[in-house]
């Protein structure tokens, strides 16, 4: 592609570390742990069946940061299930318990319905009648009148304005709930991880893509200077070309590396640790020599490491 794009310009960076994120993977692990119950309690594996349930439990539950569900803040009513999301009226509902009592209402509202309906055929009838007789007796103040009379537009009512106005306010208390819940993360934060001092040494974990099995899971380094909460840190064979956050390293009580042993060359993580390990780093480096790993166009004797069980089979080799 860069070939086809000489302005194109490919980027690489970290391996995605999924603890860094930490609001989507509780998100994710919440809902995991919701749908496993959810096919539990209903005995089947049919998971997709359940996200929709799986989804209004969520949009419905209360939210400790934003003190209200995402339901009510997005639509400025709660979820409203079951009967309650239902024609019914509303006093009827609070009385029912048991089916004989929705039963009842249900009769109710069907006899209601058709006595109405009969209202309105007989209503419908003398209205015809009505108007047939005043056909003819339309007089010129009637025409004024007509046209004084302004047609009601579609627009925003009263009820819709104060539903519009309620959403707000409730859209303003759930912000005001994240900055004050931010506050207090970036507290508990400070908390658990001080400041660190430039020439202090810290130990810097390293991600699994960056290593192999068997080096080291973490390294030391010493804070070369910090930058807009950022800190740079180097090592005894270079500067780390990139910079950490506080919560990413560790503060040592002792003193292993000094500013004077660090070199002004930059050097990646990856690396500093193939450097310091004893197979290579990660991908474990073989040869395929057929002339006894002699000469340095050998891959390993090249590195200045020893050949290992994967190297060139069972030829002769010196490199051992």
């Amino acid at each position: 592609m860069c070939e086809m794009w000489g302005e194109m310009k490919i980027v690489h960076g970290k391996p995605r570390h999924s603890q860094s994120q930490g609001s989507v993977e509780r998100a994710n692990q919440d809902i995991e742990n919701m749908l496993a119950t959810w096919m539990e309690t209903n005995k089947t594996s049919k998971w997709s069946e359940g996200l929709k349930f799986v989804q209004a439990m969520k949009n419905r539950a209360y939210h400790d940061g934003i003190k209200s569900s995402p339901y009510e803040i997005m639509f400025g009513v709660p979820m409203r299930m079951g009967l309650a999301t239902s024609v019914l009226p509303r006093d009827a509902v609070k009385t029912m318990n048991s089916e004989e009592d929705l039963e009842t209402v249900l009769s109710n509202i069907t006899i209601s319905g058709n006595e109405n309906e009969l209202n309105d055929q007989e209503k419908d009838s003398d209205d015809d009648a009505q108007d047939n007789d005043m056909e003819d007796s339309v007089t010129s103040n009637d025409v004024q009148d007509s046209n004084d009379k302004v047609p009601q537009l579609p627009g925003t009512s009263e009820s819709n304005q104060d539903r519009i106005n309620k959403v707000r306010k409730i859209r303003e208390a759930a912000r005001e709930g994240l900055e004050i819940q931010a506050k207090k993360m970036k507290k508990i934060s400070n908390e658990k991880f001080p400041d660190a001092q430039v020439g202090q040494n810290v130990r810097i974990k390293v991600p699994d893509v960056d290593r192999a099995k068997i080096d080291p899971k973490s390294i030391i380094a010493v804070i070369i200077k910090k930058e807009d909460e950022l800190y740079q840190l180097g090592t005894k064979l270079g500067i780390i070309n990139s910079l950490y956050s506080r919560n990413q390293f560790t503060v040592c009580s002792e003193i292993f590396i000094s500013l004077e042993d660090v070199k002004p060359e930059e050097i990646s993580l990856r690396s500093v640790v193939s450097k310091q390990s004893l197979v290579g780093g990660q991908g474990f480096k073989k040869c395929t020599c057929l002339k006894k790993c002699i000469t340095k166009k050998c891959i390993c004797r090249g590195n200045n490491m020893k050949c290992n069980s994967k190297c060139h089979g069972s030829d002769p080799c010196t490199n051992k």
